[in-house]
């Protein structure tokens, strides 16, 4: 085809790109059977397909996306678009050029040539190919991918290893096991491998194990029948159910009870769940997520988690760095945060200074990136000038004792009886604040009452 025309892709938040269309027909999406790759949320993997025609007309044809195709604000199933219009596959805005302009034109955000691409088929995020004698197994991602991880999971090189597990563990369907301190993005990264992954498009069901009592835990994740107990008025699904043809997320994972945990392994060996007064077991189609803060290896030669359900979730396994350890990364957050804070806030010339920067990087962040979130906002909150100075900055420590060991990860096994017994007295025996004290959740405080057989 001799004649040529554009894509113009515009990402909110990113550097946009366009795309020079040197074919008739090509199919817009976000993974596998896309020929133009648009690496958003709300794009589906074959989202919509274009025809070019020579008169400057450009069909659009939705295909059964899940956020729809639109069109002047109206979704389509099929629309023709000519040079100069713009339609939307989900949140993403595209313009149609059947020419490059000549010259910049002021604020349309129109790029320079330069930064115009080839619209080739892209490779997915992973693809592994077989030939009769090697097996090709591909890490790289788009450069739009990896951008847009970037942009999400904020850090330097020390967060690459991250990157990469979240591409490397979007192209399989077996369980991940995320570890880390308190406040180091596990629930961010868990969202970022559901979002990439083939599942991205179904659900992402959440749950917290820490915060529901052992009572509630089973019907939570497995439903029960109408009459299976006192206030069982109507029958309800549990969460495998809900998070059918997508993936569930165990959220402190290691304060599962043994009984809890036996149930859990039976569901992951036979992909099967049945409700508690019910008869017959129902199939379901799940992928599950979990992260915790414990050392669930110490856990298991302490007797307090099974080593089959241990063996079974740690197939993709990773533990995220302390903000202690890439420091470097401090200004590069301060950066996202600020931006978040001005948003919440409404103040638009807030900004902190080089020595006030200084100071939160000689910080040791026991609470890591949350940590330095409230740390920023109270600051911003406090001062009454939008130039936060380092003095405005306070620091709100543990108390002596009470510290995280050294370069590992705290965890319950990690509170003696001797630091529950300090929390509960500097806090009067208020096992709330006592928690927060100590860094755990109250179904953990409670948990180590018993075992140091404390009242």
């Amino acid at each position: 085809m001799a004649t040529k025309a554009y894509l113009y892709v515009r990402l909110a938040g990113r550097r946009d790109w366009a795309t020079l269309v040197e074919r008739r027909s090509y199919v817009l999406g976000r993974g596998h059977g896309a020929d133009i790759i648009i690496p958003h949320c709300s794009v589906s993997r074959r989202h919509c397909e274009v025809v070019f025609y020579p008169e400057s007309e450009l069909h659009v044809t939705d295909l059964a996306s899940a956020n729809g195709s639109w069109v002047d604000g109206k979704p389509i199933r099929h629309a023709v678009i000519t040079s100069g219009r713009t339609f939307r596959v989900g949140d993403v805005e595209i313009l149609f050029l059947s020419r490059w302009p000549a010259e910049k034109r002021s604020g349309a955000g129109f790029l320079t040539p330069s930064t115009v691409v080839p619209a080739v088929r892209e490779a997915p995020i992973c693809t592994t190919e077989t030939t009769d004698t090697t097996e090709t197994h591909c890490d790289e991602a788009p450069p739009e991918v990896m951008n847009l991880l970037k942009e999400h999971l904020i850090g330097g090189s020390a967060l690459d290893p991250v990157r990469k597990f979240v591409l490397r563990a979007a192209r399989v369907d077996c369980p991940v096991l995320v570890q880390g301190e308190t406040g180091t993005g596990k629930e961010l990264v868990v969202q970022w491998i559901h979002r990439l992954s083939r599942r991205g498009q179904g659900p992402l069901v959440e749950v917290n194990c820490g915060a529901l009592p052992p009572t509630l835990l089973e019907a939570e994740l497995f439903g029960y029948e109408r009459g299976a107990f006192t206030g069982a008025v109507s029958r309800r699904r549990g969460v495998f159910e809900r998070a059918s043809g997508g993936s569930l997320f165990l959220d402190e994972l290691g304060e599962l009870e043994l009984p809890a945990q036996a149930k859990l392994l039976r569901v992951l060996e036979t992909g099967r769940v049945q409700r508690l007064g019910g008869e017959h077991a129902v199939k379901v189609d799940v992928r599950l997520l979990a992260a915790t803060n414990r050392r669930l290896a110490a856990a298991v030669a302490s007797g307090q988690f099974r080593a089959d359900l241990f063996f079974r979730l740690n197939v993709l396994h990773i533990v995220l760095p302390p903000l202690r350890r890439r420091k470097q990364d401090i200004p590069l957050l301060v950066e996202h945060f600020v931006r978040v804070l001005r948003r919440r806030l409404g103040r638009p010339h807030l900004a902190f200074t080089d020595k006030a920067i200084d100071k939160l990087r000689r910080h040791s962040w026991p609470g890591n990136i949350r940590e330095l979130l409230h740390c920023l906002e109270r600051a911003a909150v406090q001062s009454s000038s939008d130039l936060i100075s380092a003095d405005d900055i306070v620091f709100h420590s543990l108390p002596a004792g009470l510290q995280p060991r050294g370069n590992e990860y705290w965890e319950p096994a990690h509170v003696t009886r001797s630091r529950l017994e300090l929390a509960l007295e500097r806090t009067a025996g208020n096992k709330a604040a006592a928690a927060r004290l100590l860094g755990i959740n109250r179904g953990q405080l409670y948990r180590l009452l018993r075992r140091y057989r404390l009242t």
